[in-house]
C-alpha cells in the first residue's frame, strides 16, 4: 500500500513537471522576440544618434 502511494506521488510530480516544461517551451520564443526587439532598438539608437 505504502508503494503505491509513491508511485501516485511520483506520477503526479512528473506530470507537474511536464506541464511546467511546456509552459516554459511556449514563452521561450517570446523571450527571444523581445530579446531582438530590444537589440533593434539599440543598434537603431545608435544608428540615429550620429
Amino acid at each position: 500500500m505504502n508503494e503505491i502511494r509513491k508511485l501516485v506521488a511520483e506520477r503526479q510530480k512528473l506530470l507537474a513537471e511536464a506541464k511546467k516544461l511546456t509552459r516554459e517551451t511556449s514563452l521561450y520564443p517570446l523571450a527571444v522576440l523581445g530579446g531582438v526587439v530590444t537589440a533593434v532598438t539599440a543598434v537603431a539608437g545608435v544608428f540615429f544618434k550620429f
